[in-house]
């Protein structure tokens, strides 16, 4: 019985080096030319689901009118209502004729409002 019947993993160098071949080509061989790619989607699933954990240690909120709500929601509101009055003031001077992509623009600038009162709830700006 050779050692290649009883364990390939053994036997296969052997083979290799009777073929010819060097390590790599053997190792190309025994194995195939696939890798395990549900282990390596399992430990990146496992790798994102850990870094989308490290925030959560709580969100910040703000008191109103007895009730605590959070910072993301003022934060939409703000961009929502900045995005809507930007819009108002386009059409009001004339500007929505001349500027073009009148909603990538109102987005942009309730994004840019939306940010600046998150920014400025958590304290990270001023």
């Amino acid at each position: 019985m050779s050692t290649g019947a009883c364990c390939p993993r053994q036997g296969w160098t052997a083979a290799a080096a009777r073929r010819g071949l060097d390590n790599a080509q053997a190792a190309l061989l025994y194995y195939g030319d696939h890798f395990d790619l549900d282990s390596m989607a399992r430990s990146l699933a496992l790798l994102a689901l850990a870094a989308s954990l490290y925030g959560c240690a709580g969100a910040p909120s703000f008191g109103l009118f007895g009730a605590y709500f959070p910072l993301w929601l003022l934060s939409a509101l703000a961009g929502i209502a900045g995005a809507l009055v930007s819009y108002r003031i386009f059409v009001a001077t004339g500007w929505a004729e001349i500027v073009r992509a009148q909603l990538l623009v109102n987005t942009a600038i309730g994004l840019i409002l939306a940010e600046l009162v998150w920014l400025l709830g958590t304290g990270h700006l001023l």
